[in-house]
């Protein structure tokens, strides 16, 4: 990798670009799709390619990822949000082969007609608390972006990187669930949109950055290093260590980034 001169300040076009390629936290939320063919193949499971809104198992049952109804009254505001609150304490404490309707239910505090009022199946409810913890963390980073725009590079990649983890860190024992247990998350339409778009992204950085980086074989290597933040971000926010520790895996990892960035160490810059 070749050495740049690293620039005084970032652009918002820079930050936007470099966090779409290497920092997005919702990427975190994007497991890697031949992984999850191998398991939908050895598991007898067909995921749906031509609409990503259903999932069809091997027993040919066609799940709808959509809630019945959204809800438009206080009342129904507050049970809806309770349901969700409900799947997710029971994700992060007995992981997603246990969840039923019924024990959601349960844990809400509400009645099972009023679950099926508004969600036809689980499938649904997990569908719609990804769909709000992904826009929960993307949230979180627009605020990081806005932050980061005119800093000194090596304090936006560091800020980044630490409200990356930190997002993660924040619902940590859900998306753990999410992201390793439930195998239809990778085609929910809003992650395969922001796949897409991102997708899209990491070529518009690849292809400005290719007369800076002598990388030997550009796209291969732009999904490497895309590949090892996407694990790497999972396992500090993710391992079971204590604040102290993992604020000093953050750093380490945001120096090894701008690294990989920028071809030289922050105090070298």
């Amino acid at each position: 990798m070749g050495v740049l001169s690293a620039p005084s300040r970032l652009s918002a076009d820079a930050v936007r670009l470099c966090a779409a390629m290497f920092l997005s936290p919702v990427l975190l939320l994007l497991p890697i799709v031949n992984i999850i063919q191998a398991i939908a193949r050895k598991t007898r499971i067909r995921v749906a390619t031509r609409s990503p809104s259903i999932v069809s198992l091997g027993f040919s049952q066609v799940t709808d990822f959509k809630p019945k109804k959204w809800p438009k009254q206080a009342r129904s505001r507050a049970s809806f949000a309770a349901i969700l609150e409900g799947a997710a304490r029971l994700l992060a404490r007995r992981g997603y082969e246990t969840l039923t309707t019924n024990r959601i239910a349960e844990e809400a505090g509400v009645g099972i007609a009023t679950l099926y009022e508004f969600f036809p199946n689980k499938e649904a409810i997990v569908a719609e608390l990804t769909s709000r913890l992904m826009a929960k963390v993307e949230a979180n980073m627009e605020e990081a972006f806005a932050e980061a725009v005119g800093q000194e590079p090596w304090p936006a990649v560091a800020h980044m990187i630490s409200r990356a983890v930190g997002s993660m860190v924040e619902d940590r024992d859900v998306f753990r669930v999410l992201l390793r247990q439930v195998p239809f998350v990778p085609q929910l339409p809003v992650v395969m949109e922001t796949r897409a778009a991102l997708a899209a992204l990491s070529q518009r950085v690849r292809i400005r950055a290719a007369g800076a980086l002598d990388l030997p074989m550009p796209e291969e290597d732009a999904w490497l290093i895309s590949e090892m933040l996407y694990n790497a971000i999972l396992e500090v926010a993710f391992r079971d260590v204590g604040e102290k520790k993992r604020a000093e895996l953050t750093t380490e990892l945001a120096r090894l980034t701008y690294r990989m960035a920028v071809g030289c160490d922050p105090e070298s810059s």
